[in-house]
């Protein structure tokens, strides 16, 4: 419920060194929501809803019965057209912060300072400061963030050898995708995106593929998998993408897999 009011997660792990879970476990709701409304809105009622709902306290927590007679559960809804009407202008939302995080990719690229830096950053936080930024989905990676390596540049004298894509050739995979750009480009955005999850990654530039290692934060269990690309013979502004396990729980690389989707947004073509 909170994903579909804000479009994005009320917290990134169900543990107290996470910023807003500590403030829901410690009953602070007022920072939890302060932080929060600066980019989503929630009335009132749906704030009180998600309270009792969020009790880290099962003794406290709203049962079944309450949600349904609890004023925001019973409140008014919007018709069909007032719902295509909302989602136009979260829609045009959207577009702006799109179009205001090219302009500032583009400064960047430049030279001009555009970030004061993130809140985890800051060496002067204090446990109660207000992140600057609402958590990800669960926290594993952010394609925007930067793993300290080298720019494009480091790739541009490189030879890729890409393998035209062939269906036949190829055993059937899940774990496929599409990508606009060029195998380079492609390239060089996973190779950021594992970067900036803490990935241990090998990149065989001139065979256009990853050899990565995920660790997860909270149990220490490793994936070990290999990203392939091929290029798309329809195309040669689009890149295949295929993901393949080589050790490591199957559960957890399909759960790292469909990470890998959701942070590469606009990135993305369509799955194959």
């Amino acid at each position: 419920m909170f994903i579909m009011l804000a479009g994005f997660p009320p917290f990134q792990y169900a543990m107290k060194s996470d910023w807003w879970f500590e403030k829901i476990m410690s009953g602070r709701h007022s920072l939890f929501w302060k932080a929060h409304c600066r980019t989503a809105y929630f009335s009132e009622s749906a704030k009180d809803f998600l309270n009792k709902i969020l009790s880290a306290d099962p003794s406290k927590r709203i049962t079944l019965d309450q949600i349904l007679e609890h004023e925001w559960f019973k409140g008014p809804i919007l018709s069909e057209e007032e719902l295509q009407e909302e989602m136009k202008a979260r829609k045009m939302v959207v577009t702006l912060e799109k179009s205001k995080e090219k302009e500032a990719k583009e400064k960047k690229n430049q030279g001009v300072a555009v970030d004061a830096g993130s809140w985890a950053d800051d060496p002067d936080r204090g446990i109660d400061d207000i992140p600057l930024t609402p958590p990800m989905f669960s926290g594993k990676m952010d394609a925007r963030a930067t793993s300290g390596d080298e720019d494009l540049e480091e790739f541009s004298s490189v030879s890729i050898e890409v393998p035209v894509f062939e269906e036949m050739s190829v055993f059937p995979c899940s774990t496929r995708f599409t990508m606009l750009g060029s195998p380079l480009h492609t390239l060089d955005y996973l190779k950021r995106l594992l970067g900036s999850a803490r990935c241990k990654h090998l990149i065989d530039a001139t065979r256009a593929r990853i050899k990565a290692t995920y660790i997860d934060p909270k149990t220490g269990s490793q994936v070990h998998f290999t990203i392939v690309l091929f290029s798309d013979p329809g195309s040669t502004e689009r890149t295949i993408v295929e993901l393949r396990r080589r050790k490591g729980d199957t559960l957890q690389f399909h759960a790292l897999y469909d990470e890998i989707l959701v942070q590469t947004g606009e990135m993305l073509y369509i799955p194959v």
